[in-house]
């Protein structure tokens, strides 16, 4: 509600089989989601979820010319720690976001592993564990800031991260 209107473009990394877009089916010509697994992707397209299935990065999000510098939100769901170019996605991210979108995606928090001493989240799928200071440092580097960073109960402690483009408050949009 913070970060959507109901004319909002939204952009889902890892969106497998369309369940979080589900919610804004209503405006499909405003949404879109990146999966590279064929049959999750079959599911999305199945139930009428405007999908691509390829990989998130910035040769396949240039070919999606209404999204570009007009995205109100790309989201993720664990799915960034298995990216291995990160700079190759906050390029994506960038290319995609209006000067006052949002970033916003969550992911097993470093913090929460160590305190719980819970390492079965370090494993070959996941390259990165982030910490909200790590993922400040990354954003920061494209013009980003880490605006907001929230504790979840998941994966035994995840982190929702919200990014923002520099010297860009927040706004409040209710629907």
């Amino acid at each position: 509600k913070s970060y959507l209107n109901s004319n909002s473009k939204i952009v889902e990394i890892g969106s497998n089989d369309g369940t979080f877009l589900k919610n804004f089916t209503d405006n499909k010509k405003n949404i879109i989601g990146f999966e590279p697994s064929n049959n999750v992707a079959e599911i999305a397209k199945n139930n009428q979820i405007p999908i691509v299935n390829e990989f998130f990065n910035t040769e396949n999000v240039s070919k999606l010319k209404k999204f570009l510098g007009n995205t109100d939100l790309v989201c993720a769901s664990n799915v960034i720690c298995h990216v291995p170019d990160l700079n190759n996605l906050v390029e994506s991210i960038d290319l995609l976001l209006n000067k006052s979108g949002s970033f916003v995606f969550e992911e097993p928090y470093l913090g929460s592993m160590f305190d719980k001493v819970s390492y079965d989240q370090i494993y070959d799928e996941h390259i990165f564990m982030f910490s909200a200071t790590a993922i400040k440092n990354i954003f920061a580097r494209y013009n980003f800031d880490l605006i907001d960073a929230i504790p979840q109960t998941t994966h035994g402690g995840s982190m929702r991260y919200i990014i923002k483009r520099k010297n860009i408050l927040p706004q409040t949009k209710n629907l």
